[in-house]
């Protein structure tokens, strides 16, 4: 894999410019910045994805997010049906997802912008682990940043019903 790194080079007093070098592995070598602007230049480049942003799935071998609104199909999360939705908000300042059920549920994120029935766009799956029974403080996910879409699932066969507090500011 190869992720691009940005560098800046000390121009001795001279401007400095900021470059992009692909990383196969080696080691890159640091550069200190005296000039402001280009520190700044640089920061703003290195904190993507900025807040506010749907964020990026690295996940290895996820579970393939079902349409928007839909069950999941066949699989690890098969029999999983949405209990509540939150719709993307970019004035969102932040969002918790507390898992109160006993047992696990699903979150989807996503960004948004596909309409019901169709496939989510930017989407990543995680389970949130149950409490030990029913109205018990099991597995809580908050944030900050996220501003698209949340989706929360659960079996349809959970004894004692789905129980999910989303709060959101």
């Amino acid at each position: 894999m190869t992720d691009t790194t940005l560098l800046v080079k000390d121009g001795a007093g001279s401007s400095q410019t900021l470059a992009a070098q692909a990383n196969t592995g080696g080691s890159l070598t640091p550069y200190h910045v005296e000039d402001a602007v280009q520190r700044a230049a640089l920061l703003a480049a290195i904190q993507a994805p900025s807040a506010g942003s749907t964020g990026r799935d690295y996940s290895a071998g996820a579970p393939a997010a079902p349409n928007v609104g839909a069950a999941f199909g066949p699989g690890l999360y098969a029999g999983y049906v949405v209990v509540t939705t939150r719709a993307a908000n970019p004035a969102r300042a932040n969002i918790d997802v507390e898992n109160c059920t006993g047992g696990p549920i699903v979150v989807v994120r996503d960004d948004g912008t596909a309409a019901s029935g169709a496939a989510p766009a930017n989407a990543s799956v995680f389970a949130l682990g149950g409490g030990v029974a029913p109205g018990a403080q099991g597995g809580a996910w908050s944030t900050t940043t996220f501003k698209g879409r949340l989706q929360i699932y659960a079996p349809t066969a959970l004894t004692g019903g789905a129980f999910v507090t989303v709060m959101e500011d």
